[in-house]
């Protein structure tokens, strides 16, 4: 069964096309993410606003980008993915050449980032997911 988990970054703080904010998720999300949908707010600038998502490091997990969306104002639904590997850590394909992917697996919170947006900027995310949280 699908969940889902929405967090509403704070507004950016600096001057227009320079603004930045970051902020964690009070929550974590254990599983495989299906969707991030990202919903632009204020009036940022679509020739500079950048977005990032990505996994807090905790639990002896490394950080894992998510969502990088540069330059970009327009709502959106990104879909991430990853290549399978084998135990040895080799790309798993189907032939040699096309990699086998399925959705990212997570366990933990996320770190959300607005940069080079306008004063008062902000995004909300929304993580659709199957697993805990």
């Amino acid at each position: 069964m699908s969940c889902s988990r929405t967090y509403t970054l704070g507004a950016a703080v600096g001057g227009a096309g320079t603004a930045t904010k970051s902020e964690e998720t009070p929550w974590a999300i254990v599983g495989s993410l299906l969707a991030v949908g990202i919903v632009y707010k204020d009036s940022p600038p679509a020739a500079t606003t950048d977005v990032t998502v990505s996994t807090v490091a905790e639990g002896g997990m490394p950080s894992q980008s998510v969502v990088s969306l540069t330059d970009a104002a327009t709502d959106t639904v990104i879909y991430p993915t990853h290549s399978l590997t084998n135990a040895a850590g080799a790309a798993q394909t189907y032939d040699g050449t096309r990699a086998i992917k399925a959705p990212l697996v997570v366990a933990g919170r996320f770190t959300i980032a607005i940069a080079q947006a306008n004063e008062g900027d902000y995004v909300v995310v929304t993580f659709v997911y199957e697993g805990e949280g």
